[in-house]
């Protein structure tokens, strides 16, 4: 290997990582590009990258397109339940998307909603087919401005209501047929002092 080379390689061992002295909050939005399974793979790169992945205010959760088998649904909701877990509780969630073909536990869908709502998220997409709804999950997020809905059934759902003082977008997107059947109400009171 001749001189020219060996100093370029060495040069490029020697490069300082200027991606990682960017704010946070610039790091935050180039992230909120991807899902989060990349995103968490970040942590391995430095010290640094190990806390940003932690704070990130977009959370996505997206899954392939054919229904996977019980197991890897299982571990979605595994991870799912260690990100949120693992989630800097000082920094809020501003956006969170679900999008999955498997069938995800009532339960843990309740949970992880309780939980943004906790975290004051403003955006949520859930592009899941789930069987536990009720008006409970949003009736309490007290600055969400946006909720997009698709895919969802909602079989033992005849009334639907959501209260909430910050809504501005309510998406709904299912199979009309479907939804000819429910009653859907949308309270958005602002108290007055």
């Amino acid at each position: 290997m001749d001189l020219k080379k060996q100093k370029l390689l060495h040069n490029i061992g020697e490069a300082d990582d200027r991606i990682s002295e960017l704010p946070d909050p610039i790091l935050h939005h180039i992230l909120s590009f991807l899902d989060i399974k990349p995103v968490a793979r970040t942590c391995i790169l430095s010290k640094r990258w190990n806390d940003i992945w932690t704070s990130i205010p977009t959370l996505s959760f997206g899954s392939r397109l054919e229904p996977p088998s019980l197991s890897e649904t299982n571990k979605f909701m595994e991870f799912l339940d260690r990100t949120l877990l693992l989630h800097d509780t000082s920094s809020n969630i501003q956006k969170f998307h679900l999008k999955t073909n498997g069938h995800m536990s009532a339960s843990r869908v309740h949970s992880w909603i309780s939980n943004l709502t906790k975290r004051n998220v403003k955006e949520v997409g859930l592009y899941i087919g789930d069987d536990g709804w009720n008006e409970q999950h949003f009736s309490n997020c007290p600055v969400l401005k946006k909720l997009i809905m698709q895919e969802c059934t909602w079989s033992d759902v005849r009334n639907f209501s959501i209260s909430t003082p910050t809504l501005k977008l309510l998406e709904i997107d299912n199979d009309r047929s479907i939804m000819m059947a429910y009653n859907i109400v949308l309270s958005t009171f602002m108290h007055q002092i």
